[in-house]
């Protein structure tokens, strides 16, 4: 085996076929996308209805981020909100990207992932340690 290879098979993990870097990369043309006091608020007969409620986080870049929880908790609102795709409701807070307002093309480059086909396929705990 050529130097070269050896040192690449040294620096890589292999899992169920997929070959993961191990070693850490960065990511300087990613940012950083935080939000804070994100609340969200939609008409329902006989007034309003306020599904989000103060949500914090941030996303860093080059990462994988879950969001979980319990069925009908707001995961997708959420996300929704997040990602900028309702059009009903009131959103207030602050959606930022480095710590400044998000551009008028944030939404057509964000997207997120429903996780529900991959979680009949395989566990959660499958998920969680990549056997």
């Amino acid at each position: 085996m050529n130097k070269t290879l050896k040192e690449r098979l040294e620096t890589r993990e292999k899992v169920h076929d997929v070959v993961i870097p191990t070693e850490k990369r960065s990511f300087p043309d990613r940012k950083t996308f935080t939000w804070e006091r994100v609340n969200y608020v939609v008409p329902v007969p006989g007034g309003t209805r306020r599904l989000l409620h103060d949500v914090y986080g941030y996303i860093k870049p080059g990462t994988l981020t879950a969001l979980m929880g319990a069925s009908g908790a707001g995961k997708t609102t959420a996300l929704d909100v997040l990602a900028q795709r309702k059009n009903v409701g009131v959103i207030t807070g602050d959606l930022l990207v480095d710590g400044k307002p998000l551009g008028r093309s944030f939404a057509r480059g964000t997207a997120y992932g429903a996780s529900s086909v991959l979680l009949t396929i395989v566990s959660t705990s499958q998920i969680l340690t990549g056997t």
